[in-house]
């Protein structure tokens, strides 16, 4: 079985971590910027869990699937969002969440070695992580996008050995 947003909200729920799946996502995107491919890294700054297998087992398979497509370099890389057919202002709030977590997720990084670019796009993540509101279909779909090529450019960024490219 796919790991669709719904599943691993509801493995989320489960485990009673005051977490969305958009969050745990933009924090396992996060910490793979930084540099981080640990499962423990991703449930530190998820928070305090109890052991879980399902759990863990879960941000394996998100971990290892979004690695993938960040190193695939073709951006085939997609943000973990409710489906299409959500409300727009839920998924406002779910892309909130996932620039929370995002920024949990780089939160021990150096950003001083970052390009002006890249460090732009950090800023802009950060700054949507403080957002308050909703934004319409078009508007989201926009965001969405400069987040999916703003990660890619910040992964590839912190890729030494241009593995990525």
């Amino acid at each position: 079985m796919a790991l669709t947003y719904e599943n691993l909200q509801e493995i989320l729920e489960n485990t009673g971590l005051p977490v969305s799946a958009a969050e745990a996502h933009g924090a396992v995107c996060g910490l793979l910027c930084a540099g981080n491919r640990s499962t423990d890294a991703i449930l530190a700054v998820l928070g305090d869990v109890d052991e879980d297998d399902e759990l863990r087992q879960a941000l394996g398979t998100l971990q290892a699937k979004t690695h993938a497509q960040l190193e695939d370099g073709d951006f085939e890389f997609q943000l973990l969002m409710p489906a299409d057919d959500v409300p727009a202002p839920q998924r406002s709030r779910a892309l909130v969440d996932w620039c929370r977590g995002f920024v949990a997720g780089t939160g021990r990084q150096d950003k001083a070695a970052r390009t002006d670019e890249a460090a732009e796009v950090l800023a802009d993540i950060a700054a949507m992580a403080d957002a308050a509101g909703t934004v319409g279909e078009r508007d989201l779909n926009g965001l969405i996008e400069y987040l999916r090529v703003g990660v890619q450019l910040l992964y590839e960024e912190s890729d030494p050995a241009g593995s990525g490219s």
